[in-house]
């Protein structure tokens, strides 16, 4: 789904008119922040899926 989700903001971003340095860092790390949610019994297995993701 991350891949989605920054392939989908780096497309929208080439018809903005004010572009800044926009690196797909940075789209990654705000929609693992924000965009993507997990439910698990275990707290800590939702961090691991966050890790996993990012890596």
């Amino acid at each position: 789904m991350i891949k989605e989700i920054i392939t989908t903001r780096n497309i929208l971003t080439s018809y903005l008119e004010k572009v800044d340095e926009r690196p797909p860092y940075n789209f990654k790390r705000h929609a693992n922040q924000t965009c993507l949610y997990g439910v698990d019994i275990d707290p800590g297995a939702v961090e691991i899926a966050k890790l996993r993701l990012w890596l």
